[in-house]
């Protein structure tokens, strides 16, 4: 696959946009062919599918298939096509992709072990108005349950973007979880969390954003702004790591992190079984690591209202975060 630089960020970002960019900037590479179920802008691929139109003149242009509102056909069509030598990208809304169409990613893609990329975007309770139809709280647990699925989720446009040309790299299946709304840039220079800025990001490595004595967070996807909100403001030494895998998880960050606050907590956008909870837990366990442990996630469905105060109302915004680890 012929490289071509990453685009420049200058503004809160959705990773679905993120995401959408690498599909574009990469998408000359012929393997790749795209399928859409009715929601190619909201999934962010219509610059790609505008470049090679499913009815473009020259056939060999005709990478892109709209399949209308039937995503059990589109995860059978992936898996078909992918079983031709193609690197199929099937996207839908993350309820939609691992929730109705489950079966289909079991049978035809996991069992298989496909090299099928499975895009879930607008998910968590940051969806906000949607509502708990479409918001998409356990979809990082359907998906990790299943063998041979690796699980990603990015924090920001700028990993959404550089990891997921690692996504396409990588030979198997693949869940890649993104966001709807507009998220702070993390990973540029001059971010407002004053994080270093990192160029490369590899699948299955956590990242040490920010180092702590007293309590380590670890985060997935735009929450783990929150995260950071936290380290900022409270008077305890918070060390903060972004965990964009989340299967398979980095054990040797979170041995040493364990080893060295001896409390961690995590934060996700998602339900409490089967996400970033169970991950990190799995690894404590296995390790015998002796810390004090915490999990921030939902326990039960949310309701429609804007993201911010769905946070607030959850217990994942900043501030409701430190009142549940009894930060000061």
């Amino acid at each position: 696959m012929a490289r071509r630089p990453a685009g420049e960020y200058h503004e809160p970002t959705a990773t679905r946009i993120g995401y959408g960019n690498c599909l574009s900037r990469l998408g000359e590479y012929p393997r790749i062919f795209v399928l859409n179920a009715d929601l190619a802008a909201p999934c962010g691929t219509t610059a790609f599918i505008e470049k090679y139109p499913e009815r473009a003149i020259n056939v060999h242009e005709r990478r892109s298939i709209n399949v209308g509102v039937q995503e059990c056909n589109m995860m059978a069509m992936a898996a078909g096509i992918a079983s031709c030598g193609k690197i199929a990208v099937a996207n839908s809304f993350g309820i939609f992709s691992t929730g109705r169409a489950w079966e289909i990613v079991r049978q035809d893609i996991s069992y298989t072990r496909l090299n099928v990329k499975i895009i879930g975007s607008h998910t968590g309770i940051a969806l906000g108005e949607y509502g708990v139809s479409h918001q998409s709280i356990e979809d990082v647990g359907l998906m990790r349950c299943l063998p041979h699925i690796v699980v990603v989720e990015p924090s920001d446009a700028v990993q959404a973007d550089r990891l997921f040309e690692k996504v396409l790299l990588y030979e198997g299946p693949v869940y890649f979880r993104i966001g709807r709304n507009p998220t702070p840039l993390l990973y540029t220079n001059d971010n407002e969390f004053g994080i270093k800025p990192v160029l490369d990001f590899e699948i299955g490595k956590g990242i040490l954003l920010r180092e702590g004595e007293d309590w380590t967070i670890i985060a997935s996807g735009p929450v783990l702004c929150e995260a950071l909100k936290v380290a900022k403001m409270a008077r305890e030494s918070i060390q903060v790591i972004d965990m964009p895998t989340i299967e398979p998880v980095d054990e040797e960050i979170i041995v040493r992190a364990a080893r060295k606050t001896k409390r961690i907590a995590t934060v996700q956008d998602h339900y409490r079984n089967g996400g970033l909870n169970d991950a990190v837990l799995q690894a404590i366990a296995k390790h015998r690591l002796s810390v004090e442990f915490h999990s921030i996630a939902l326990t039960d469905f949310a309701e429609s209202g804007s993201p911010k105060d769905l946070y607030e109302k959850y217990g994942l915004s900043a501030h409701r975060i430190m009142e549940q680890l009894g930060l000061n």
